[in-house]
């Protein structure tokens, strides 16, 4: 549908190369919450299995706290093991010793350990918990016309319906790439694509388009939520500020964790800048010059003000470059003024 729309539109679209193994995939629609068919190729299928054979061990629910130096120059891992029911429950605790220490913890955690570990090892660089990038990430909800899909888009699911996807948690299919060229100024640049976000989470932080009371809650909510399956969601990711800064590292992990697993309040503050915001606004007027042409459906992008920033591909607070004072790693990953700790993550 998304790919459609873009060539009503005069716009281009191509599918999106993702880690599935098509003979496999049964169309079930449940890549966001992990594939139960195996056809999504994971960490579970390619690097964590090729690291075992390679002699790695994994310990599953060990969770690094924080590193110290031995007396022979090598560093000391201390990690806490955590409940697999409850996260917020520790059943132990241990240390690990290596002369040479790769952290891969992600842009939320890693930035977090070397924070916490600075009382041992010394002065951390200027920039360890500096600098996090959102990836400029955005998402707009196009509430659908069946009719003006069928219509306008010629689209048919051969049962007498337009679209009314039934999807649990379809990740990314089609893409515009159309504004990522390099010779655009800054922030101006950006991909848009069809996503779907599983009831719940989704359904909870979508707007109502053209809300004559509160867009994100009440009658009017009420009644798009019922018309669920006539959404479609467009994924913008563009050029942010990098104007994440993480405050003091909390007791242990990366969050003070606030339920058994998932949800957490972590020490990280993202105020969007005025470049970021006026990106965002142009990725915004795209979508809706995409979709609600000849009245395709009705957009509205998730606000700021309820959620403020969100993410699912998190950068840069640790990150590498040339000059020391705004990056904290070297040109070969290895941590400014710690040798033998390297950062091989998201965050750098």
């Amino acid at each position: 549908l998304f790919a459609a729309a873009c060539a009503h539109a005069g716009r281009t679209a191509n599918p999106v190369p993702v880690a599935i193994d098509g003979e496999r995939c049964t169309n079930c629609n449940w890549m966001m919450a992990g594939c139960r068919f195996d056809a999504k190729r994971s960490l579970l299928f390619n690097y964590l299995p090729a690291a075992v054979a390679h002699g790695a061990e994994v310990r599953p629910m060990h969770e690094v706290q924080r590193l110290t130096r031995n007396d022979d120059g090598g560093y000391r891992v201390h990690y806490d093991i955590v409940d697999d029911e409850d996260y917020r429950v520790h059943t132990g605790s241990g240390t690990i010793d290596a002369k040479i220490v790769i952290l891969a913890a992600g842009a939320g955690a890693t930035p977090v350990i070397l924070q916490r570990s600075a009382p041992d090892l010394g002065a951390m660089p200027h920039a360890v918990g500096r600098y996090f990038s959102g990836n400029g990430e955005r998402l707009n909800t196009a509430v659908l016309d069946e009719d003006r899909v069928r219509d306008l888009l010629g689209l048919s699911r051969g049962d007498g319906r337009a679209y009314a996807a039934s999807q649990i948690g379809k990740g990314p299919c089609v893409a515009s790439w159309d504004r990522l060229d390099g010779t655009l100024p800054e922030y101006s640049r950006y991909s848009l694509e069809q996503l779907y976000f599983p009831p719940g989470f989704g359904t909870i932080l979508a707007q109502v388009p053209d809300a004559t009371g509160p867009t994100w809650f009440g009658a009017e909510k009420k009644e798009i939520v019922r018309r669920w399956q006539s959404w479609l969601t467009v994924f913008t990711m563009s050029e942010d500020d990098n104007e994440g800064v993480f405050g003091p590292p909390p007791p242990t992990g990366n969050a003070v964790r606030i339920s058994q697993q998932m949800l957490g309040r972590g020490p990280i503050q993202y105020r969007p800048t005025a470049n970021t915001l006026r990106g965002w606004e142009l990725a915004d007027a795209d979508v809706r010059d995409i979709l609600e042409r000849d009245g395709l459906s009705r957009v509205m992008p998730w606000t700021n003000d309820v959620v403020g920033a969100y993410t699912v591909h998190p950068l840069a607070s640790c990150r590498i470059g040339d000059d020391p004072s705004t990056s904290a790693l070297d040109d070969r990953h290895e941590l400014r003024g710690h040798p033998g700790i390297f950062v091989t993550d998201g965050s750098a």
